[in-house]
């Protein structure tokens, strides 16, 4: 069965809202003077924060987190369907926990991904693109 980026990304809403519960607990805590109306909005704001936070930086350096870390600048060789031709490529990578952006240029030409996604299979991820 393929697990998408997609399901992934809905297993991270449970986290999420532990998250906003903890965040609003430890508001209530520390600004006891505060609403209730406050502290959900400081709540708000401190999960929106931690979860860009997250999905960025944090998560690349994060071992238990399963999804693949493929960012980066790599050196590819490919044989074009059109005329048979050996060409080499220059291929990077910008990825964070939700998208995946492949760049790819050649001496002919230069592409950039318009949809990507990583999918699991069985034991192994495949990154497929457009």
């Amino acid at each position: 069965m393929a697990v998408n980026m997609k399901e992934t990304l809905q297993e991270y809403g449970k986290y999420i809202i532990g998250v906003a519960i903890i965040c609003y607990i430890l508001l209530s805590i520390f600004f006891k003077n505060n609403s209730v109306l406050d502290n959900i909005e400081g709540s708000i704001s401190l999960t929106l924060l931690f979860c860009y936070l997250y999905a960025e930086y944090i998560w690349k350096y994060i071992p238990i987190d399963k999804t693949p870390k493929i960012y980066g600048d790599y050196k590819a060789v490919f044989i074009s369907e059109y005329d048979g031709k050996k060409r080499k490529a220059n291929i990077t990578i910008k990825q964070n926990l939700i998208s995946t952006r492949i760049y790819m240029k050649t001496n002919e030409s230069k592409s950039e991904s318009t949809t990507s996604t990583l999918i699991k299979k069985e034991d192994s991820w495949q990154l497929i693109y457009t």
